[in-house]
């Protein structure tokens, strides 16, 4: 994001796009049958990973056990010479 006082100046005939709406005129606003609420967008994003990875997903973050498992992972692999040196 560039603030508009430290753009460039446009050519006179440059839509503004800091006009209201944010747009610059070229796209008419969307029709109502194609807005689609985000949190139903995030609903069927998750159930899609939950579907294609047989992952159960829950909201507040990985359990004691999970990032226990992590800890080590990354303690025992992850942050080893061996496995940093085979990513290259």
């Amino acid at each position: 994001y560039v603030p508009p006082a430290e753009r460039a100046p446009a050519a006179e005939d440059a839509p503004d796009v800091d006009a209201p709406g944010g747009r610059a005129g070229a796209c008419p606003p969307p029709r109502e049958e194609t807005r689609f609420p985000l949190s139903r967008a995030l609903e069927e994003r998750y159930a899609g990973l939950e579907a294609e990875h047989a992952l159960v997903l829950r909201p507040g973050g990985l359990s004691e056990d999970e990032q226990a498992h992590v800890e080590r992972l990354v303690a025992e692999k992850y942050a080893s010479d061996a496995w940093l040196a085979e990513a290259v």
